[in-house]
């Protein structure tokens, strides 16, 4: 929940502005960013399966992002 819990607000303050201007947009990628290259500093080593799992989420989404 922590790991997801930045992008909900992210979601929310985007949603909720009255108009979005790109210095906003490249700040929220940058934060986003900072925040999954934690996350997965955090789970680089675990070897729980589920910790595992949510390495590779993050891997994931950082390549979509």
């Amino acid at each position: 929940m922590e790991a997801l819990r930045p992008f909900s607000y992210w979601t929310l303050w985007t949603w909720k502005q009255h108009t979005i201007t790109l210095y906003h947009i490249i700040t929220d990628h940058n934060d986003m960013f900072d925040h999954m290259d934690g996350v997965m500093r955090a789970l680089a080593k675990k070897k729980t399966e589920w910790k595992e799992d949510l390495f590779l989420a993050m891997k994931f989404a950082q390549q979509k992002l």
